[in-house]
This record gives C-alpha cells, sequence and structure tokens, in this order.
C-alpha cells in the first residue's frame, strides 16, 4: 500500500535536512502532471520483457539496490524547483523533495572538469539542489533523481535504494564519454572512478551492493552531426560493455539493466538518434527505451530550449521510476539477447 506523501514528510523532517545514516555532504542550491505515465506506443522494453513475470521472487533480497544515473545535461538537472506547478506539484510534494526522500539516497558527481563541479562523494536523502550550480544562487536545480525517489518511494514504501550519478552538461558520447579514450577529462572513466568509490562507502556501512539499472539520459550532443551519430550504437554497447566487466562483481547474477530515454524534438535529426536507441533495446529483455518527445523544454523563466521544464522534468525521472520497478519485478530473469 501507498504511503501518503504527509507520512513521508514527517520521516523525512526526523531524518534532518542534509545529515543522513551513510553520510553528510550537504546538498549545493544550483542553479505536469507526475502520475504514472504508463507505457507508451512506440516504447519498447526489450524482446522477452512483455512476457516476463512481474511475481518472479526477489534474488537480491538484503542486498543495496543500486542505480547508475549517467549522461549530459538533463541528467545533471538544469530544471528549477522554484517554476514546478504548485497545483500540481502540491505542498506536501514539494515539502518531502525539499527535506528529502527517506530512503533513495544519492552521491553525485556534476559536470567534473568544469568552472563550476558540484560534488557529494557521501550518500544523503534525494532532495532538490543535488543538479547544475546557477551562477546567482537565484535558483535551485534538480535532475531526474527526485522523480525517481518520488516514484520509487510510492512503489516500494520502506525500501531504500542508492543513485549514483556521474554527469556533465553538453558533452557527447563521440568524445567526451567514449571507453576507448584515456584522456584525463575522459567522463567514462571518471564515472567509473566515482562508482568504484561509491561502492566502496556502501560496503564499509556493511552493505552489499547489487547495480540493478543504468539510467542513460544523453545523446543530444551526437545526434546532429552524421558522423558522431553513426557511431552510437557501438560506443553505447562498448560503454556497457565496458562497465558490466569492470563491476561484474557488483550485477546481478542474471544481468544489469539499460534504461535509456529517447531526446526532444528540438535536436537535430532527434528521430535518428532515438531510432538506434529503441533498436538498441529491441535486442534485449535487460535493456529499456522510452520517449520524450511529449514533454517540454524551454518554458520556464531562465530556461532555454534545450532542458526540460520543471513539471516534465518530474516525469522524466517517474517515467525512469516506472522502468525500475520493471527491472525489479524481473531480476530472477535471465537475459535474452538477439544479434
Amino acid at each position: 500500500m501507498k504511503q501518503s506523501f504527509k507520512n513521508k514528510l514527517v520521516r523525512a523532517l526526523l531524518l534532518g535536512l542534509t545529515v543522513t545514516a551513510l553520510g553528510s555532504c550537504a546538498s549545493t542550491p544550483g542553479g505536469g502532471e507526475t502520475s504514472s505515465s504508463g507505457l507508451k506506443p512506440g516504447e519498447t522494453g526489450g524482446v522477452a520483457s512483455s512476457g516476463a513475470s512481474t511475481e518472479q521472487p526477489d534474488p537480491s533480497e538484503g542486498k543495496a539496490k543500486v542505480i547508475i544515473l549517467a549522461g549530459q545535461s538533463n541528467a545533471v538537472g538544469q530544471s528549477y524547483c522554484n517554476f514546478l506547478n504548485r497545483q500540481t506539484f502540491t505542498e506536501d510534494r514539494y515539502r518531502v523533495a525539499e527535506a528529502g526522500y527517506p530512503d533513495t539516497m544519492i552521491a553525485y558527481n556534476v559536470n567534473p572538469f568544469t568552472d563550476r563541479p558540484v560534488f557529494c562523494g557521501d550518500f544523503v536523502n534525494v532532495k532538490f539542489g543535488q543538479g547544475r550550480e546557477t551562477i546567482d544562487k537565484q535558483y535551485i536545480s534538480f535532475g531526474p533523481e527526485i522523480g525517481i525517489a518520488e516514484y520509487l518511494s510510492e512503489a516500494f514504501p520502506g525500501e531504500t535504494f542508492y543513485i549514483i550519478k556521474s554527469a556533465t552538461g553538453g558533452t557527447d558520447l563521440y568524445d567526451r564519454w567514449n571507453p576507448t579514450r584515456k584522456a584525463d577529462n575522459n567522463l567514462y572513466h571518471n564515472m567509473v572512478g566515482f562508482v568504484g568509490d561509491s561502492l566502496k562507502k556502501l560496503e564499509e556501512e556493511g552493505l552489499t551492493p547489487e547495480i540493478i539499472a543504468f539510467c542513460w539520459m544523453q545523446g543530444e550532443s551526437d545526434s546532429g552531426i552524421v558522423g558522431k551519430r553513426n557511431q552510437y550504437e557501438y560506443l553505447f554497447t562498448r560503454l556497457i560493455s565496458d562497465f558490466k566487466k569492470t563491476f561484474a562483481e557488483y550485477l546481478p547474477e542474471t544481468g544489469m539493466s539499460v534504461i535509456q530515454p529517447g531526446i526532444t524534438s528540438v535536436w537535430n535529426s532527434y528521430a535518428d538518434l532515438n531510432a538506434i536507441k529503441s533498436g538498441m533495446a529491441k535486442r534485449s529483455n535487460k535493456w529499456y527505451y522510452f520517449e520524450t518527445t511529449d514533454l517540454k523544454t524551454g518554458t520556464d523563466p531562465n530556461s532555454d530550449p534545450y532542458h526540460y521544464v520543471a513539471d516534465d522534468m518530474i516525469i522524466l525521472g517517474r517515467r525512469f521510476g516506472e522502468y525500475i520497478q520493471k527491472v525489479i519485478g524481473t531480476l530472477g530473469v535471465p537475459e535474452v539477447t538477439e544479434s
């Protein structure tokens, strides 16, 4: 049964605004309807996902469920809680997101190699302010982690989840996230180091971390350039393959799932890139894809055409949450792939 937001608010306030069981890293102020969206036409969930029973026993019982959140600026979070529609994102919901979700923790490494990095190496409660830092500090940013935390707190009341976020705005897969390149500012290798350190933190707390899902919000910087777009499938497949090899001891026996949304229509050749993304998801029951072309960008003050408005960033996160719920429901199902 779902908990009421008032009950969750009380729990959040009792835990405190910034101090958590695993750390005390202070969040950095940065600068629609959010009900469950359901599956939409054109969304794919893998070659065997539709037939997988959601009644499978959970083989990861007793383990710390870890979710990777990576990508560029819409993974970082350049949406601002100041502009949430308070008719739909009600006062109760806002106060929980402001205080912190009691059962969803996050460690984050945002915009490294820039003049405004945002870093928290300890696990703290997911809350507003864990996205991009704005220069004037007038607005407080957030990313998909808010919608993910809200959704999971409803779907799995009392169960704790751990998000590891590594994201940088304006970065492409072709160069900056390319796993085959060894530059000092390579974001894939930087992410691997941060994920490794974060997993050790969980182990030091006596937990057994298990990476159940890799959530990838990226592609905007690759879509409009033919040479980059043509390499996208190979490079992302390689990125996931290398990641799974590196963290093999932390993955479920039946395989880690990959969840990636499409990009919005404001980007050149968005449909071509989204076709590549959805095509990858059709070849494995552990890979998932969903559309975002219905979500709005750039109409909030202090925003631009390329980033989700606050209300729709919540929806994006909740859609990630829906697929994480599907992942948990099929943890006991072995991966099936097609060539």
